[in-house]
C-alpha cells in the first residue's frame, strides 16, 4: 500500500508515486527512490537544494521519521544510499557521523542521514534504500 501525498508540492514539481520501474528523468525535475521494506520501488520528485529527507516526509514516505525535522540531532532519517551513488555525495559531517552510530537499524558503510542530502542536478536518479526501522 502506498502513502498519499502530504500536502501540496512546491511549484514546479510533480508528485509521482506509482512504483514502477525508474525512468528517465525530464524537464530538470530531481528524483529520489526510496527502495525498502515500506516503500519498494516508489519514485519522489524534488527540487534543488531539498534535502532527501524533506522530499521522503512531503510524500509520506513512513520509512523515514524525521523527529527532529532535519537539524541532524536524531538520526531518525537513517538511510542506505546505493553504492553506486556513493561517490557523488560530499563526504560526511563529524555530527552525521557520530549520529549514525546511534541508529535504531545496523550502521553500514553506505549509511547516511537522508537529512544531510541535499539534492542538487549531479544526484539526478539517486537510490536510497530504507532501514527495517528507525527507531
Amino acid at each position: 500500500a502506498q502513502a498519499p501525498a502530504v500536502g501540496p508540492a512546491p511549484a514546479g514539481l510533480v508528485t509521482d508515486l506509482r512504483g514502477d520501474a525508474i525512468a528517465e528523468l525530464r524537464d530538470a525535475r530531481r528524483r529520489l527512490q526510496a527502495d525498502g521494506p515500506v516503500f519498494v520501488g516508489d519514485r519522489v520528485e524534488t527540487g534543488d537544494g531539498e534535502s532527501a529527507m524533506q522530499a521522503a516526509t512531503r510524500h509520506g514516505l513512513d520509512g523515514i521519521l524525521a523527529e527532529c525535522g532535519g537539524n541532524a540531532m536524531c538520526a531518525t532519517c537513517h538511510v542506505y544510499v546505493d553504492e553506486s551513488w556513493l561517490t557523488r555525495l560530499p563526504d560526511m559531517a563529524d555530527d552525521e557521523d557520530a549520529l549514525l552510530d546511534g541508529t535504531a537499524a545496523e550502521r553500514r558503510p553506505n549509511s547516511r542521514l537522508s537529512c544531510q542530502i541535499k539534492i542538487t542536478p549531479a544526484l539526478d536518479g539517486l537510490v536510497l534504500r530504507l532501514p527495517e526501522r528507525q527507531v
